[in-house]
């Protein structure tokens, strides 16, 4: 009987021509582009609702990323990568027009504002991967949490015009946390696979991918004095990225 246990317990570890696993670390980095846009009006007081119209301008930003997986070799033609990884990500700014006074109903002179906008990230990945040739195209999904802040609120005059005064320190900066997923596509080069790849172990890959990535919401500090606490506000601070990712597997 322990004769049969041990057996068992051996082959469960011991390495496998059919279905290897190796540990890989990897890093990432790429470029962001994005169409940030926040939610309009915000009530600054009981008397005052001001209009934040963004100018949904493209946006573009790096980002980073390092992670650590297992990869699991299902058949002769599947393989799936399963791993925990840390992004940055930079949205670069967020600008449009202010319109003060909405609720007055009157045409006051308008102001230009900004603010910056960035996420860490911490995501659970899936890779799942055709694997026959040294090239293998795979599907990517991620899921998981993110810090994301909104920072550096300014606004100045519109034109040398305008009569409307900018506010100094109208929002504070502000981090919040929110629930994040990803979906991608991408193609891998596995150094270890010639015509046939059967083995990923201890073999360097490269990894060109294209992703949507949603890290949830995101706001400004309340505006000082404000009794409300209200603020500007992003649903969904989402991007599109190309990412570049060097792995490496080591045992």
């Amino acid at each position: 009987m322990f004769k049969k246990e041990f057996i068992l317990v051996s082959f469960l570890f011991l390495p496998s021509t059919s279905f290897p696993s190796v540990i890989d670390a990897y890093l990432s980095g790429g470029a962001t582009f994005s169409w940030t846009t926040n939610e309009e009006t915000v009530q600054i007081s009981p008397f005052v609702t001001n209009e934040y119209d963004a100018d949904n301008d493209l946006e573009v930003g790096p980002l980073g990323g390092i992670g650590i997986g297992h990869t699991w070799l299902f058949n002769p033609q599947v393989a799936g990568f399963f791993s925990l990884a840390g992004y940055y990500v930079n949205f670069d700014k967020v600008e449009g027009t202010e319109h003060p006074f909405v609720n007055a109903g009157s045409d006051f002179d308008t102001l230009s504002y900004q603010f910056r906008a960035e996420s860490f990230a911490m995501l659970a990945e899936g890779r799942v991967f055709y694997t026959p040739h040294a090239l293998q195209p795979f599907v990517l999904v991620g899921l998981g949490v993110s810090w994301n802040e909104l920072y550096k609120y300014s606004e100045a005059p519109s034109s040398a015009a305008s009569t409307a005064e900018p506010v100094p320190n109208a929002f504070g900066d502000h981090t919040e946390a929110s629930f994040a997923y990803e979906v991608g596509v991408g193609v891998q080069y596995n150094s270890g696979c010639g015509f046939s790849c059967t083995d990923p172990a201890n073999a360097w890959k490269v990894l060109l991918d294209y992703r949507y990535m949603n890290l949830g919401k995101a706001q400004l500090g309340g505006f000082p004095n404000s009794s409300l606490n209200n603020s500007i506000k992003v649903s969904d601070l989402a991007t599109q990225a190309l990412v570049l990712t060097v792995q490496m597997g080591f045992f």
